[in-house]
């Protein structure tokens, strides 16, 4: 909130919209001694995603930490450009021309990330949006990642020694 914050008292005409529950709500009135914010909009948690991304110009995640954040492939695959904290979570997303990435817990520096990506230009911003969106599909869907283990599956199974494989039935006894 505080790099928006910054954007909005620079002059910037931006809206952040945040989705959560009661208590991010609570968050937000505490942060801000119970006065209204104007360029800040609490959604509540929905089932339709997709329409949360359609209605946004950029995906922020502003993480502190993540393992694999999903909704960045998401986001992706919904054409929006990505502001990511630079976490070891969203390497792969180095791999993509439509994120902008930034130290974690700098506002300023994703204040500058946001406003970079807002600069492009509508050309510019459908390459890279596309791109992502390619890029997702192929290395990161449902059948992307079905391909990944049938191939893993394969590999094993090829690669093992058939004479390893003896085994001797319980009944099988030397007689004497």
């Amino acid at each position: 909130m505080d790099a928006v914050e910054y954007l909005v008292t620079s002059g910037r005409q931006v809206v952040l919209g945040i989705v959560g529950t009661e208590a991010l709500r609570e968050f937000v009135v505490r942060r801000n001694g119970n006065e209204p914010v104007p360029w800040l909009r609490v959604l509540d948690p929905t089932d339709d995603v997709a329409a949360l991304y359609q209605a946004a110009s950029v995906f922020l995640s502003a993480s502190r930490s993540e393992g694999f954040p999903y909704s960045v492939c998401e986001a992706m695959a919904n054409n929006l450009p990505t502001v990511v904290s630079d976490l070891p979570g969203v390497a792969w997303a180095r791999n993509t021309p439509g994120a902008a990435f930034f130290p974690v817990g700098n506002s300023r520096a994703l204040a500058a990330a946001i406003c970079d990506v807002l600069a492009w230009t509508d050309e510019d911003r459908s390459r890279r949006v596309r791109a992502d969106s390619r890029y997702v599909s192929d290395n990161h869907s449902v059948e992307s990642w079905a391909d990944n283990i049938c191939d893993l599956y394969e590999e094993m199974l090829y690669s093992l020694d058939p004479t390893d494989c003896k085994r001797t039935a319980p009944d099988d006894k030397e007689s004497t």
